[in-house]
């Protein structure tokens, strides 16, 4: 299961990025490689739905009308 795992990620590197900041002096210096690796962590997010809802065989309708109530 990616999806618990690209979630978890996500959270450990947001609480040690505020951990960093706290305590460590040179924050700015490590603050963009958090950024841009929780970035792409939310970027893989939706694919990992994705390929879950896919094994697990989930159906998905969404319907559309027109007019304006």
């Amino acid at each position: 299961m990616f999806l618990p795992r690209i979630s978890g990620t996500v959270g450990l590197l947001g609480l040690l990025s505020f951990l960093s900041w706290a305590v460590y002096a040179d924050y700015r210096r490590f603050e963009d490689a958090f950024e841009w690796t929780v970035t792409l962590l939310i970027l893989l997010h939706p694919v990992a739905a994705w390929a879950a809802w896919r094994q697990r065989g989930f159906e998905a309708w969404l319907v559309v009308s027109g007019g304006w109530p």
